[in-house]
């Protein structure tokens, strides 16, 4: 219990910073940490769409939002679309298709996608030696 007491204050601390300064795109994501570490999905989840509202143009809270839908809530298809955005939001960080690539093999199991994703991933990145080494392994 002290550990979701210790939880409980952090969620209230980001969500009165949030109120004094609801831009705060680093609070927004650390309450969805906060709120999917005691399994309030439905919190996390709107913490994570604020802060993709208010960072269009970073991948991050789409990635998370793949996470959460792809490995919580069991739902295939929204983290698919999510993992796929953050992808087109930055496609030339690997970490992206790392995440969508992990999605597809461990979740899905479909080593096809997996695949593509990756070898998509090598092209748009032709330096990120990791995901090279994915692709070579498959």
């Amino acid at each position: 219990a002290n550990i979701f007491s210790k939880t409980e204050a952090k969620i209230k601390d980001l969500i009165a910073k949030l109120k004094t300064n609801p831009d705060n795109f680093d609070a927004w994501i650390d309450l969805g940490l906060y709120r999917k570490s005691i399994d309030d999905y439905s919190g996390t989840k709107d913490a994570w769409e604020n802060a993709s509202i208010l960072r269009p143009n970073s991948a991050l809270p789409l990635s998370n939002l793949g996470n959460l839908y792809g490995y919580y809530l069991k739902d295939a298809a929204m983290a698919e679309e999510y993992y796929l955005k953050s992808i087109k939001t930055e496609p030339n960080s690997g970490f992206w298709y790392f995440q969508a690539f992990s999605f597809y093999k461990d979740v899905l199991q479909d080593m096809t996608k997996a695949k593509g994703i990756v070898a998509e991933g090598v092209k748009n990145n032709p330096y990120d030696e990791d995901l090279k080494k994915i692709l070579e392994s498959l």
